[in-house]
């Protein structure tokens, strides 16, 4: 793992949170090679930045969904090219253009993965939702075919496709930010009788945090106090339910409005987590504070422990609210029991 690794996992793990700045971000830095990607598929731009307009708003909202372990780019690119496939063929005159028509969908697609995006079999495969045996088999057929189609191999062609496009500097602010919406599966709320700030106090103080998430053993580390990147470890139960180690991890500290964080949680003997994705917000009401406390998403490891898994937490998701409701009455109480 690269520190440019580094910087897009903790984007990731904000973007999850909620994060719009975050968001931002990741859209500067993947808006060009995806914008040329969709250009590939429909060969034109009015078409091609509608599919990745449409691309990012998905992956805006699957992201809190999404596991840690899951590459971005394959899951992205392959948001964008289901997104510019549905807006019909690549069209035009040219050899090559003509020479994508012919083929189908998937083999479009996964000629495209691979010589215009250079993914791997495996990538190309994740981005499509397929085998990996399928999509090698996919992608070999179709390049075959363009290769026959054109007369020379098709690679030099699909890399040197777009190279020219740009997204402008107010993209986000004129095409995506307008359409995000904050999203939740379940929440809670509770009004307090004291104001934001002493509401504030309570939900940081780590040693607080043990009361109201029904943990036991938790600490926080890194000399007590919350940031972004700081690590809670702690055994806990899912939903009240089912035991399991966690580890949180801090995604935005936005005082004294947003505390925003991932559980990872591990149930014995798996080593691959559950992932939850939290947040608490406050805001001012009558007389006090208004607490909202949000499952932002549920994530699972891939493979067959990740199906073990989602089917394990499914019997016990019934709860969920009912736990989320008991811990937010339990840092109720700790605010209203601060000393004025």
């Amino acid at each position: 793992m690269t520190a440019t690794d580094d910087v897009e996992l903790d984007l990731l793990e904000q973007c999850r949170a909620g994060d719009r700045s975050a968001f931002r971000a990741l859209v500067a830095f993947w808006g060009d090679p995806a914008l040329r990607l969709a250009s590939t598929f429909t060969n034109d731009d009015q078409r091609a930045r509608a599919a990745l307009g449409e691309a990012f708003l998905d992956c805006w909202r699957r992201l809190p969904s999404l596991h840690s372990e899951t590459r971005f780019r394959p899951f992205f690119f392959g948001l964008v090219s289901r997104a510019a496939l549905a807006h019909g063929s690549a069209g035009g005159t040219g050899r090559l253009e003509r020479s994508l028509d012919m083929l189908e969908p998937d083999a479009r697609a996964a000629a495209i993965l691979s010589g215009h995006a250079h993914m791997e079999t495996s990538e190309i495969a994740r981005a499509l939702g397929t085998s990996t045996i399928k999509a090698a088999l996919s992608a070999r057929a179709a390049m075959r075919s363009l290769q026959a189609s054109l007369g020379f191999k098709p690679q030099e062609a699909l890399n040197a496709a777009f190279g020219d496009a740009h997204l402008d500097r107010k993209y986000f602010d004129k095409v995506i930010a307008p359409e995000l919406e904050d999203q939740w599966l379940l929440e809670v709320r509770r009004i307090v009788q004291r104001p934001p700030h002493d509401a504030w106090g309570v939900l940081i103080d780590p040693t607080a945090i043990p009361a109201w998430i029904s943990a036991a053993r938790a600490h926080v580390r890194g000399g007590g106090s919350l940031h972004p990147g700081g690590h809670i470890a702690a055994r806990g139960r899912i939903a009240d339910q089912r035991s399991s180690h966690d580890e949180s991890i801090i995604t935005i500290v936005e005082p004294p409005v947003l505390l925003g964080w991932t559980t990872r949680s591990r149930i014995t003997p798996f080593h691959a987590p559950i992932e939850f994705r939290w947040s608490v917000s406050i805001s001012e009401a009558p007389g006090g504070s208004e607490l909202h406390h949000r499952l932002r998403g549920v994530a699972f490891p891939h493979g067959s422990v990740g199906s073990f898994l989602r089917m394990t937490y499914e019997r016990v998701s019934g709860s969920m609210q009912a736990s989320m409701h008991r811990g937010l009455e339990r840092l109720a109480s700790l605010i209203e029991a601060r000393p004025v």
